[in-house]
């Protein structure tokens, strides 16, 4: 679905021409051409489509991907991140060709391995995946070498119950949607935490099981709030 505030308007898209349609839209990126990539987890592929939301082309085919669920550009580098739930991997994809150019991660309870991955961010040189069922953040460079983790260890509001989305403000702050704790966790760029907001509830600021997370660039934070069916908008204020 694409809500344009200023018209007023929404409208949806899901063709995928001679291939169908969508099956199970889960993530949804844009890049600065205005290209969107969808994660599509039945299908098991990235859905490209244009600025006008004409179907372009697959990224992820051949078995490459099984269960695409977090999605990640960094257009400098020419690179889409994808975390897959069902290989426990994160795949790195040339945007330029589609094709795969490296993974890392794998099922494991180590260092830099997963145990369902899901929401995954770029934020300078550092890759941000949520590893869920680990409880926890795993922090990358961007050739897929582990750095550290947060989540796990803390104790009272800082802990993780069931993380699912990660997004990053123009402070470099982190969000993460906690969907069993019904809120968001903010921490800093070594994960350590900062404040948390939301309860379990169905009034404004309240969630139930949120789940996808995005900040635009004007620091506007929208959570998807799946049991309430709603999206919520909230602001950071820099410096407040």
């Amino acid at each position: 679905m694409v809500i344009d505030f200023a018209a007023g308007t929404m409208k949806d898209f899901n063709s995928l021409d001679s291939y169908g349609s969508l099956v199970e839209p889960v993530n949804v990126v844009v890049d600065g051409a205005g290209n969107v990539y969808v994660a599509d987890t039945k299908l098991g592929r990235i859905a490209v489509f244009d600025d006008e939301y004409r179907f372009s082309r697959f990224i992820g085919g051949d078995g490459a991907l099984q269960s695409p669920v977090g999605m990640a550009l960094d257009e400098d580098a020419g690179l889409l991140y994808v975390s897959d739930a069902k290989l426990h991997e994160v795949k790195v994809f040339s945007l330029a060709v589609g094709e795969q150019v490296d993974s890392f991660g794998g099922r494991g309870d180590g260092r830099g391995e997963f145990y369902h991955p899901l929401g995954i961010v770029v934020a300078r040189d550092t890759l941000y995946v949520v590893d869920s069922f680990h409880f926890a953040v795993q922090a990358f460079t961007p050739r897929g070498d582990y750095l550290f983790s947060f989540g796990p260890t803390s104790q009272g509001i800082g802990s993780m119950a069931r993380p699912r989305s990660i997004a990053v403000d123009s402070d470099d702050h982190l969000y993460v949607t906690d969907a069993l704790n019904n809120n968001v966790q903010m921490y800093d760029e070594q994960g350590r935490l900062l404040i948390r907001f939301g309860s379990v509830g169905a009034s404004p600021g309240q969630f139930r099981l949120p789940a996808g997370i995005c900040i635009t660039k004007d620091d506007r934070i929208y959570v998807a709030d799946s049991i309430n069916r709603r999206i919520q908008e909230f602001r950071y204020l820099a410096g407040g």
